[in-house]
């Protein structure tokens, strides 16, 4: 699958369809900046997706953080964050 764990499309404010692919990792250690060149490299060669996210249960390594942060094409959820979207929007576990 190519690391890729979700592909998603929503509409777009323009009317039109927005693709997005979503890479999952439930690790005991932090996702490292490979991680999301991989996905970079997924979204380059498809250029029906217009963003990919890295979700992850831990954290990322700052090197990653960095790299998702420099790159528009590129997001990322890490264990916090994910853990304030479950309660924000009363996510049954």
């Amino acid at each position: 699958d190519g690391g890729v764990d979700i592909i998603a499309s929503k509409s777009s404010v323009g009317g039109g369809v927005e693709r997005v692919i979503v890479q999952c990792k439930r690790w005991a250690t932090p996702v490292g900046v490979d991680k999301a060149r991989d996905l970079l490299g997924i979204l380059s060669q498809d250029t029906s997706l217009s963003k990919g996210y890295l979700v992850t249960n831990n954290t990322l390594t700052q090197d990653c953080k960095n790299f998702c942060e420099n790159n528009g094409r590129l997001s990322y959820i890490d264990g916090p964050m994910l853990a304030h979207y479950i309660t924000q929007f009363s996510i049954p576990l």
